[in-house]
């Protein structure tokens, strides 16, 4: 049973367009969607990275700030969605999240939010609990909150700021078939880890992982691909410090954005997420479809994709002592590493295909706007 076919109008809002999971998760869809369906497809977003080029090549692109508090946007926002009468406004990440949601107030549009990552534990006191009020009462005006993972969506049901009949589980999806997969195991002791400079992805803990290493490895390196948005330049500084500090000055590279992701899969020997939380990250897919073995903390997101010791290594969040000793066991064993790196490559294939999401996503937007119309073709 599938909906009929209607045209149907959508906005989506981001936060950023440095090279990352939302953006690229946007763009898939903004390329897939089906045109027969869906028209008049727009985004808003900041000119912040390289991504709101692509973007302004294929749709219509409105150059606003997300990241703050910015009245203005809000305004615009709200006059946009009235004079374009679009039927769906997806609004992704927190930032977003904020200004879709309380412009399409009273306009008739459904809205759709997703986390990308639900936490709120770095937040504390009064924060905590601006946060948790802003998201309970925002649940009232969210048609469908969509979750990439099923544990970001226990943890957000959990948390009560998530009821079960307002969630939507569509994992996150990449083009295996497009991707160029390797199969020969690489010796080399270089790491790779695809993450902004943001106290989410447990940058702190992984330095002095490599510098644990270093003592076994003298060869080990370890390459961090990332841009570093403003808000963050001073966890940057720090990072750089930690880095210095440990003597790893010519051992941990931060390499900035990296625009050619086969050439960063390729270069590297091992994938490591020392990430904190996660909704479900594309770059560990990404390691799946280039058959890169894979070490990730076992933390909401990563152990949706990562099975111990079957699609890669599991280790604990938080400690650097247990990156090191989940890394070494990977360079101590790159056969049983081929072997969950194969795994991984099949079960991402067979689960998280980029055909299923934007299926998946369709459904879900034809649905809130037409519910009661299918038909068996």
């Amino acid at each position: 049973m599938f909906l009929k076919k209607q045209k149907i109008s959508i906005l989506f809002i981001i936060g950023s367009t440095h090279a990352g999971g939302v953006p690229s998760f946007i763009l898939n869809l903004v390329k897939n969607l089906d045109k027969k369906i869906f028209c008049n497809i727009e985004l808003v977003a900041p000119p912040d990275g390289r991504y709101f080029k692509v973007f302004n090549s294929l749709i219509t692109v409105h150059n606003k700030r997300i990241r703050g508090c910015y009245p203005e946007t809000l305004f615009f926002l709200r006059t946009l969605i009235k004079k374009r009468h679009f039927d769906i406004v997806y609004a992704n990440g927190r930032g977003a999240g904020i200004y879709g949601r309380l412009a399409a107030i009273g306009t008739g549009a459904k809205t759709v939010y997703s986390y990308h990552g639900f936490n709120y534990d770095h937040f504390s006191g009064v924060k905590k609990i601006i946060y948790r009020g802003f998201e309970k009462m925002m649940l009232n005006w969210t048609d469908k909150v969509v979750c990439v993972s099923e544990s970001e969506k226990a943890r957000a049901i959990k948390a009560n700021l998530l009821i079960e009949k307002k969630a939507a589980l569509i994992p996150n999806g990449i083009d295996f078939e497009a991707l160029r997969t390797r199969q020969a195991t690489k010796n080399g002791y270089i790491i790779g880890v695809l993450a902004k400079t943001c106290i989410q992805k447990g940058l702190e803990y992984l330095i002095p992982a490599v510098a644990l290493l270093k003592e076994n490895y003298p060869d080990v390196r370890c390459f961090i691909a990332g841009k570093t948005l403003p808000e963050e330049f001073s966890r940057e500084a720090h990072i750089r410090k930690a880095i210095k500090v440990s003597g790893l000055d010519n051992v941990v590279v931060l390499l900035g954005d990296v625009l050619d992701i086969e050439w960063f899969f390729n270069a590297i020997d091992l994938y490591v997420s020392a990430a904190l939380w996660e909704g479900l990250p594309t770059a560990i897919l990404e390691a799946f479809a280039y058959r890169v073995p894979v070490v990730a903390t076992e933390v909401a997101g990563n152990k949706d994709l990562v099975v111990h010791k079957k699609t890669g290594i599991l280790v604990q969040p938080k400690s650097s002592r247990s990156l090191a000793e989940g890394i070494d066991f990977a360079f101590e064993n790159r056969g049983q590493m081929k072997t969950f790196a194969e795994n991984a490559y099949q079960y991402g294939r067979r689960h998280y295909s980029l055909q299923t999401m934007v299926k998946n996503h369709q459904k879900l937007y034809q649905n809130l706007v037409n519910p009661t119309l299918t038909t068996n073709d």
